[in-house]
């Protein structure tokens, strides 16, 4: 399932945030060498007229609070750098406050540069360009950070895929398939997009459950499948 999503753009991006919250200074006092993203400091001025209206307009958070693990706690998502020998690498990690010694990397350390983090809905959304529509976006899964991940209350669709007793190709057929069985995700396999199945719950006058891959499942709309780029 692929999500395209256009973020508001409402303040300048070197805007202050404020103090850190504890929970994320104390994590990062047991990471040594990792800053939070400082914009002045950590990021070059844009070089063409496109980056700049982005620039001006675009507000990104170097962190931001939320419950993410529905704990009725606030966790952190942060943009976290480390500069070595005058260079400069970029991360994005979360800190759950349910267990602050150990943090959930997002985004490893990389070269290119990531600009800030936003967060909708429970997705994380670490914004790698300036002047760009679609982000790569993260839920948290109950164990780990996952890329694209659909939660139960998103609305979906299955297509040209029966639903299966098993996360195989080869297993029995739960449910034929039809034009657009809408569908909420229960659970999952496999983190990477393209070998992941859902395991998911057909909606309607009859429930049944099932596996399918990541490939069959739509955004679903007015008893439509459809796939945003």
């Amino acid at each position: 399932m692929k999500l395209t999503i256009v973020i508001l753009l409402i303040a300048p991006l070197a805007a202050a945030q404020g103090r850190p919250p504890k929970l994320l200074t104390d994590a990062l006092r047991r990471l040594p060498g990792l800053t939070i993203l400082d914009p002045a400091i950590d990021l070059r001025q844009p070089v063409n007229q496109e980056e700049a209206n982005a620039s001006r307009e675009r507000h990104d958070r170097s962190w931001v609070k939320q419950d993410f693990d529905h704990d009725s706690v606030a966790d952190i998502v942060v943009v976290v750098t480390e500069r070595v020998d005058g260079r400069t690498r970029f991360g994005v990690l979360a800190v759950l406050a349910k267990n602050p010694g150990q943090v959930s990397w997002i985004e490893p350390l990389r070269a290119d540069p990531i600009y800030g983090v936003k967060v909708w809905r429970e997705r994380v959304f670490p914004i790698v360009c300036i002047a760009c529509d679609y982000f790569p976006w993260y839920r948290w899964s109950g164990r780990a950070f996952v890329s694209s991940l659909p939660s139960a209350s998103d609305a979906l669709g299955v297509v040209i895929h029966d639903i299966l007793v098993a996360p195989s190709e080869g297993a029995g057929v739960v449910a034929k398939s039809g034009t657009c069985q809408r569908v909420k995700v229960i659970d999952f396999r496999e983190p990477w997009l393209d070998t992941r199945w859902y395991l998911v719950e057909t909606l309607g006058r009859k429930h049944q459950r099932g596996w399918v891959p990541a490939q069959a499942v739509y955004n679903w709309w007015k008893g439509m499948c459809i796939t945003e780029q």
